[in-house]
């Protein structure tokens, strides 16, 4: 894991929040975001006149890299102007992709800061932006979507400002990550506090997805013969679905994007992660150990069939074996 630490300026002596360098561009051109499932290739880059903007790439994450080239072959005309903004990376529509890069990328951004993102997927529409999830999460960051441009078209920012933003999915958690995470926490414990249970499954049973647990309702019933109360995280609120997580002793569900719901636990509480045999990724180990937060990791989940990729089944018999190791008691019933 790699915990941020105070940098120097660069050349510009200009620091953000986090102390890491900011690179400014005057007359930077933005290309548009586009995406190659097949290769796992994403474009859409900032140039600094010919030359590639490098501070301003995705870092490598799940296997995508860049394939924009490094200088521009001709001028491109753009379709936008603005005269000033800060470009903070990806913008995303799939919550665990938004908690994990989108969210903690706005902690690098002024109150006041026009924001540009490179849209992921390529057609997400603005009004989404704030849909959903992301409106409440946007509002507790403090950043309205009237803010956030997506670039969809080239565009031509006159003043430029690229921070150079903490990865989290790769574990690279620092504070300003931390303090987006704390101030989500404090917006929604204003709503109120209590009321929720201490130990938690997060089902997605009734949420449709490409990945499905074959044998989800008798996970379900193990976990509630341990104690926990299932809950379908996304029929809930945002803020709610914060505060459960927050007030949780111990948050359990298979590997995906409703766990990452444990960035919102409390220092001292525990996460129960059954995985994949082929782990999706690793940031939520990373997440919680910085953020004092014991990870129990038990693989116990396993292709279906080769012939029906998504399927899976959850091994009841070592998911209740781990569940005895990690609480240290028997099942209440």
């Amino acid at each position: 894991m790699s915990i941020a630490a105070p940098l120097a300026p660069d050349a510009s002596g200009c620091l953000d929040m986090d102390q890491r360098p900011v690179k400014t561009v005057d007359d930077a051109i933005i290309t548009p975001a586009s995406y190659d499932p097949s290769r796992h290739r994403i474009g859409g880059a900032v140039y600094d006149g010919p030359g590639l903007v490098e501070e301003a790439l995705r870092t490598s994450a799940l296997g995508w890299v860049h394939g924009d080239r490094r200088s521009l072959a001709e001028p491109l005309e753009p379709s936008i102007e603005v005269a000033e903004a800060v470009y903070l990376g990806r913008f995303f529509a799939h919550f665990g992709h938004f908690l994990l890069e989108t969210l903690p990328a706005l902690g690098h951004a002024g109150p006041d800061d026009a924001l540009v993102f490179h849209p992921w997927p390529e057609s997400l529409p603005h009004e989404w932006i704030g849909a959903i999830f992301r409106g409440f999460l946007l509002e507790a960051a403090g950043v309205r979507p009237s803010r956030i441009s997506l670039a969809h078209e080239v565009t031509r920012v006159r003043h430029l400002k690229v921070p150079r933003r903490e990865q989290v999915i790769l574990g690279d958690i620092g504070p300003v990550a931390l303090g987006i995470y704390e101030r989500v926490r404090h917006s929604s414990l204003k709503k109120g506090r209590g009321g929720f249970p201490k130990r938690v499954y997060l089902s997605r049973r009734r949420y449709p997805s490409k990945r499905l647990v074959v044998n989800e309702a008798h996970v379900e019933a193990l976990f509630e013969a341990w104690g926990f109360t299932v809950v379908f995280p996304e029929e809930l609120p945002m803020a709610d679905q914060v505060r459960l997580a927050f007030e949780a002793e111990v948050l359990a569900g298979v590997e995906g994007s409703a766990m990452h719901l444990c960035l919102f636990m409390a220092r001292g509480s525990k996460a129960v992660l059954i995985q994949h045999d082929h782990p999706i990724q690793q940031a939520i180990f990373l997440t919680n150990e910085a953020q004092g937060i014991e990870t129990v990791s038990l693989t116990a989940c396993y292709p279906e069939s080769s012939a029906l990729p998504g399927r899976t089944r959850v091994d009841l018999g070592s998911v209740e074996k781990g569940l005895a190791a990690a609480l240290g008691a028997r099942k209440t019933r």
